[in-house]
């Protein structure tokens, strides 16, 4: 299996590919992505908790160029 979760880009192709990357996901999954009944969710709190911390961190805060809010529901 292959869980690459990532792309290598060249710098001057960065914002293009960012920007492509923006509309595919609206294109998928709407302007409210959380309303998608399409995504998979966190089904336990600690494992939720766990990943919102992760995203909380500054240093991945400053990476994030796309989403990255967190709800429980």
């Amino acid at each position: 299996m292959n869980y690459d979760d990532y792309a290598l880009v060249e710098q001057s192709f960065a914002s293009s590919l960012i920007e492509t990357l923006k509309l595919m996901i609206r294109s998928f999954f709407g302007e409210n992505p959380k309303e998608s009944g399409c995504l998979s969710r966190i089904v336990t709190k600690k494992h939720f908790q766990r990943l919102a911390r992760l995203l909380n961190d500054p240093g991945v805060q400053a990476s994030i160029v796309y989403g990255g809010s967190t709800i429980f529901l």
